[in-house]
């Protein structure tokens, strides 16, 4: 009981872990979108933002596999 206890939250941290950091990549990208209308070279960053949280999602997900704890560069706490 106690193992599945623990897996459940290991989970749920790991569950939460990765919401946060597709919130906050969702969040800067937006952030980028907003200010690409008005300066046109942040276009292309937002783009760039979006991509690189495609490929740590999918780093994060072979971590997972592997038995690692996914490693997210940064993201905001939005989830507790």
């Amino acid at each position: 009981r106690v193992d599945r206890r623990q897996r459940q939250m290991c989970i749920r941290d790991r569950g939460k872990d990765a919401l946060n950091f597709q919130l906050t990549v969702l969040i800067v990208a937006f952030i980028l979108l907003f200010l690409g209308a008005m300066i046109r070279p942040l276009l292309p960053l937002a783009f760039l933002v979006g991509i690189a949280g495609l490929i740590f999602a999918v780093v994060a997900g072979i971590n997972v596999i592997k038995g690692n704890k996914p490693g997210y560069p940064w993201s905001l706490h939005i989830i507790k």
